[in-house]
């Protein structure tokens, strides 16, 4: 039983890592395209790109919620 609490807490402490780390990337590139944005222009081929990574990013920070909350249930 304690075993069983200590592989589940380990893991969640992992999610939180994870998504911490996820986090901290989503807002450093959102701050990279804010000011790519100021430099050139929406449609600049780099906040295109920028912009498709960020998406992944995000997309990666949601699956990981949801994961994390049909665990819990």
């Amino acid at each position: 039983m304690v075993d069983e609490f200590l592989v589940i807490f380990k893991r969640g402490n992992l999610g939180m890592h994870k998504e911490k780390k996820l986090l901290e990337e989503i807002e450093k590139q959102r701050l990279e395209m804010i000011n790519l944005t100021l430099q050139t222009s929406l449609s600049s081929q780099e906040v295109i790109q920028i912009s498709q990574n960020l998406d992944c990013l995000l997309n990666k920070y949601d699956k990981s919620v949801k994961e994390k909350t049909n665990g819990q249930r």
